[in-house]
């Protein structure tokens, strides 16, 4: 999203096949490996009762609004636009992974999206080390499911 007259960048939305999210395998680089761990623990969750199909679900993997448009309404603006394109696309249903307590609100109480899958950052174990364990706000990242 960028602001018409200045072309500043205000936001951003990162939106993936959800099932192509691991076609192409785990990141080597071994710094983002606690991470790619935690996504794989929250998906697996949701997997194991609902294999997803490509074209079936978008992933909002990241969104993100700068300092100066928080408050206007940029992310919701940015969500129903690609669930708008998704639904040209042919996709069903939008997953979000929920990282921050302003999306967790805004997807679970306002979009009414349903949590699918929960991995509390205090409890997530990485090779015998709790990375995420100072994280605690919020508790948890959430992985969720909405109809487009």
């Amino acid at each position: 999203a960028n602001d018409s007259s200045t072309g500043e960048v205000l936001g951003c939305m990162i939106v993936t096949d959800f099932r192509n999210q691991f076609e192409a395998g785990a990141t080597q680089n071994e710094k983002f490996l606690p991470l790619s761990s935690l996504t794989l623990d929250l998906c697996q969750q949701y997997f194991k009762g609902h294999p997803p199909l490509v074209g079936d679900a978008i992933l909002v993997d990241m969104g993100a609004v700068s300092p100066a448009a928080r408050g206007l309404g940029l992310y919701k603006q940015m969500r129903n636009k690609v669930h708008a394109h998704a639904r040209q696309l042919g996709f069903k249903r939008v997953v979000g992974e929920l990282s921050s307590a302003a999306t967790q609100h805004h997807v679970l109480h306002q979009l009414h999206h349903k949590p699918i899958a929960e991995v509390k950052f205090a409890d997530f174990e990485f090779n015998g080390t709790h990375p995420f364990r100072s994280i605690t706000e919020p508790e948890s990242i959430v992985l969720s499911l909405g109809d487009l």
